[in-house]
């Protein structure tokens, strides 16, 4: 057997450094002559088996094509018998039939995105994604060195709807989800995208989800929707991101809602008025409007309130004590017969609804007054969940120096802020880093905000639904006329 192109043998040297200090020992290891049938037998048993694990792990493309082969078959011993143009013929018959099918499903199904074939993922996986991946991970400095061998955090893989990509890949030991997040806009810039938002996965703490924007649904305003039966658990106010209805609760919840002027504060409030608007109707929910600008917001709705008060802050601070002594009472009522009231037309919810808070809690110049509101404040939301009083608030300024019961708010709003600083204030620490950049919203786009609810660990970039003086006023049209 003569001499192979892998032959080599052991090399040690001794690394010296500039200054003739001894320094590390390199080894080359021996390369092993190899007979070439055997390297070809290894090599063929080495590709079946990637073959067969790749079958395996990707049983939907195996059976695809294992289909696309028995298809082929068929139709040429088809052709064979009765020739190729009656084939054509039957094959193009069978193709409009399953596309109208496709797109009849599609015109039923209520409520989800446009579904996506995942060749489409598959291909973008490896047409943008992994072509760029090592420029991507060492651009924003998430690679990491061990001997000499530069290692990459695992790309996993890739699903794909419409305007929106999942990365999964597996992170580096000693790296943590904080570190993908500062680098996220240096990943979107690499990858020409809108942006990319991080996101951990439930119990598996190495892996990381990567969402990618590529095109932005929320750009166009959202239309409003009334339901025939409302869920006050799940009152539609807009859409997700992703092109998904996006539902808020009110029973058991309190809301705070914080942006700057003209971000769309009214959207969000006009949303849940209109959403609840049946139950209103029944008297299953009642409200409590304040609004201490005077009225200007609210006054259209009047008819909408059991209550409607927009004068002094004293008047203002009389319907707030009014509110509590009426949840007092009814926590007293429901005392060892329930843990949760469920709303009735005879014990319904009642609904605080205050247009910008801050004006009652941080400027109301006598402080006799401003403590009294405050502390009703206080005092409905941190007892009124469990007995049917929720509380929704609207501010521009959410410091804790003018709002300082901000924390008991476990639904809260960030629409477009002034600063980045901001977003944490409204959402809770670390918001920002988790994607949600408020202080990055257009002002082209009011009603669009980011959402943290107490059961989604999450921030949720939503768009409220623009709710229009004419669909305010038939709104308020009698139930027979049609809303």
């Amino acid at each position: 057997m003569g001499p192979s192109r892998y032959d080599s043998q052991l090399d040690v040297t001794l690394h010296r450094g500039p200054h003739g200090k001894r320094g590390q020992q390199l080894v080359r290891t021996p390369h092993i002559r190899v007979p070439w049938p055997i390297y070809l037998t290894g090599m063929a048993v080495k590709l079946t088996w990637m073959v067969m694990r790749l079958a395996v792990r990707h049983p939907k493309a195996t059976l695809a094509g294992l289909l696309l082969l028995g298809a082929w078959r068929t139709l040429t011993t088809t052709a064979a018998v009765y020739g190729w143009p009656t084939v054509a013929t039957l094959t193009l018959a069978v193709t409009v039939l399953l596309l109208a099918a496709g797109r009849r499903h599609l015109a039923d199904t209520e409520g989800g995105t446009r579904p996506r074939p995942p060749l489409r993922a598959v291909a973008r996986a490896a047409v943008v994604y992994r072509r760029d991946w090592r420029a991507a991970m060492k651009g924003a400095g998430l690679t990491t060195t061990d001997r000499g061998r530069e290692l990459l955090p695992t790309l996993l893989g890739v699903t794909t709807d419409d305007g929106h990509d999942v990365i999964r890949l597996r992170m580096r030991p000693g790296q943590t989800p904080g570190d993908y997040s500062k680098v996220a806009e240096r990943i979107a810039q690499t990858f020409d995208v809108r942006e990319v938002r991080v996101r951990t996965v439930p119990r598996r703490a190495h892996l990381l989800d990567l969402h990618v924007i590529t095109v932005d649904v929320l750009e166009v305003p959202v239309r409003p929707v009334t339901a025939p039966l409302v869920d006050l658990e799940a009152v539609e106010v807009g859409i997700r991101e992703d092109g998904t209805p996006f539902h808020l609760r009110v029973l058991y919840s309190h809301l705070l809602i914080a942006g700057l002027t003209g971000s769309g504060k009214g959207s969000v409030i006009w949303s849940l008025l209109l959403g609840m608007a049946p139950a209103i109707r029944e008297g299953r929910v009642r409200v409590l409007a304040i609004d201490p600008k005077g009225g200007m917001e609210l006054a259209l709705g009047e008819p909408l309130f059991e209550r409607f008060v927009h004068g002094t802050p004293e008047e203002i601070a009389e319907a707030l004590d009014a509110a509590v002594d009426g949840m007092v009472k009814r926590a007293d009522k429901l005392r060892g017969k329930t843990r949760k009231h469920v709303p009735t037309a005879n014990e319904p919810l009642v609904v605080i609804l205050v247009d910008e808070v801050a004006s009652l809690t941080a400027y109301v110049q006598d402080a006799a007054t401003r403590k009294r509101i405050a502390n009703a404040l206080s005092m409905l939301l941190s007892q009124g969940r469990a007995v049917g009083y929720s509380v929704i608030c609207a501010t521009q300024d959410a410091r804790k120096e003018t709002l300082g019961m901000r924390d008991l708010f476990p639904s809260r709003v960030a629409l477009r802020t002034a600063e980045a600083g901001q977003v944490d204030l409204i959402l809770g620490q670390g918001a920002r880093d988790r994607g949600a950049r408020a202080d990055a919203i257009s002002e082209h786009t009011p009603g669009v905000g980011w959402v943290v609810v107490d059961d989604m660990p999450e921030p949720v970039r939503v768009r409220f639904a623009h709710v229009t003086d004419a669909r305010i006023e038939r709104l308020l049209r009698p139930a027979g006329s049609g809303v």
